[in-house]
């Protein structure tokens, strides 16, 4: 546990409306020592992996490999083009947005709306959907709810759909159950 007060800095934490906060003038030394980090995150901030943290680094480096050497059949483990992992890399990671284009619950989403918007867009061209008719939701958060979205679109109410169980290639939203039958 950290523990320090104001006269440790050479001028305190400030801390604004709404959360948000702002460190002025830290003493940066004397704060390292305090928490015992070696390193100095500031300057670091714009720094490669392989710099800041060479173990991370090799891990990632061989996870590659590791890729390379063999055929993924699982679609969530299939290769991402390097254009997606710019994307999914970007500033646009560093922005919470939570709420819809135009609708947010935090202010500075200007360029996040524009690229869902975008991406809306393209999903309804991709299925030749009338925007005035149709919209679409393009925030799934994880292969569930992405199953959820599909399932309500296709099903009506009570139908059936079929699909592999968990170790046969399956998906935990697809209903499997253990040997517990949890």
């Amino acid at each position: 546990m950290v523990t320090a007060s104001p006269s440790d800095w050479k001028s305190a934490v400030v801390i604004g409306g709404g959360g948000a906060t702002a460190v002025a003038d830290l003493d940066w030394e004397r704060w390292h020592s305090i928490i015992g980090f070696g390193f100095q995150w500031p300057k670091q901030l714009n720094a490669p992996l392989e710099v800041v943290d060479p173990e991370i680094a090799d891990i990632i480096e061989h996870e590659k490999a590791r890729q390379w050497k063999g055929l993924e059949l699982i679609p969530s483990e299939n290769f991402t083009s390097v254009s997606v992992m710019q994307a999914v890399g970007s500033v646009m990671t560093n922005k919470y947005s939570e709420g819809y284009p135009g609708a947010r619950y935090y202010g500075g989403n200007e360029y996040i709306d524009m690229a869902e918007t975008l991406c809306q867009k393209r999903a309804l061209e991709a299925f030749r959907l009338d925007p005035a008719k149709w919209g679409v939701n393009v925030q799934p958060l994880s292969g569930s709810p992405a199953n959820f979205h599909v399932y309500t679109a296709l099903l009506k109410p009570h139908e059936r759909i079929m699909a592999l169980d968990l170790p046969h290639g399956g998906h935990l939203s697809h209903g499997y159950q253990n040997i517990l039958q949890k």
